[in-house]
């Protein structure tokens, strides 16, 4: 591929991703930064062919940009500091390549320490801290929105299920990503819901909309409430502080809660379970199971919270 055929090539991708594939317009977001990121590169680099190498070089400069970074960091811009962020660009790039006739030029992630995964999730102290400045700010429906993600182990774009109707039986089916499934709301959440809803006379649909009722909160927003949250909070790093870390505090919190079974968290998170040993077929939880798997996650760190005061 020539350096003319790429934006348009991008642009017809994208295009494809939208109609056919009826990716997310999230994940359509996603993946036109990535690929701009790309694009950008490559212009400036006055790269005239796109081949291996070319992605080769766009993946050595964003891995210098970060030591670049950590060498001179500038409080209050968003730097390239992580090489996960790398890695999902590369997705990014790798995938249109692969779908444009251009497989030869994928390249392979960058390797990263298995040990960084735990120091980028949120501990349990992190999560009440930012709680506690979300009540010390009077953000009410920003903390209620932190603690339903995560109370459910739920992706923001999935707040969509989180419903009035949905408080009735304490579940909900949602579509994301292509797939279907089942999201369960604990029994204390499912209680503060139902007051927020009273209070901020919510009778219908969508708890937490936007402007468009038939449309959750700007995610934009939501990111840069939570941010700010952690600023005032202190001591928190705020690229740690993001809506898909509650989900990940979800699954390490029920992953080390006594009696869990290992069986159930990829049904709670809607994960695949192809990979499970056959007899889980037979042994596979019901609904009301796996509401009261999530009861007992909820009641389990309400108490740990409760001792240690």
């Amino acid at each position: 591929m020539e350096k003319q055929e790429l934006k348009p090539a991008i642009e017809k991708w994208l295009d494809k991703l939208a109609v056919q594939d009826e990716k997310s317009e999230n994940t359509i977001k996603q993946y036109t930064r990535s690929l701009n990121k790309f694009a950008e590169f490559i212009e400036s680099a006055g790269i005239e062919t796109i081949d291996k190498k070319a992605v080769l070089a766009f993946k050595n400069d964003m891995l210098e940009e970060i030591e670049r970074n950590k060498k001179n960091p500038k409080p209050g811009r968003t730097q390239l500091t992580k090489v996960s962020t790398v890695n999902l660009r590369l997705i990014t790039v790798n995938k249109f390549l692969k779908e444009s006739g251009e497989p030869d030029a994928i390249v392979k992630l960058q390797k990263t320490e298995d040990n960084n995964v735990l120091d980028d999730m949120l501990s349990e102290k992190e999560y009440n801290r930012i709680l506690e400045w979300a009540d010390r700010l009077g953000k009410k429906r920003i903390k209620l929105i932190i603690e339903t993600l995560a109370g459910t182990g739920i992706r923001i774009s999935e707040l969509k299920a989180i419903t009035v109707e949905s408080l009735k039986t304490r579940t909900n089916t949602v579509t994301n990503k292509g797939k279907t499934r089942t999201i369960f709301i604990p029994k204390q959440l499912a209680k503060k819901l139902r007051n927020y809803c009273k209070e901020n006379n919510i009778t219908e649909g969508i708890i937490f909309h936007g402007k468009d009722k038939n449309k959750i909160i700007n995610q934009t927003y939501f990111r840069t409430e939570i941010k700010g949250i952690a600023g005032k909070a202190r001591g928190i790093k705020r690229d740690k502080v993001h809506a898909h870390a509650f989900r990940h505090l979800f699954a390490k919190r029920y992953a080390n809660m006594t009696g869990a079974n290992p069986y159930v968290l990829p049904l709670l998170l809607g994960h695949s379970t192809k990979s499970l040993p056959v007899t889980f077929n037979y042994t596979k939880p019901s609904t009301k199971e796996l509401l009261k798997a999530v009861d007992e996650l909820e009641a389990y760190y309400s108490n740990k919270g409760n001792k240690k005061k």
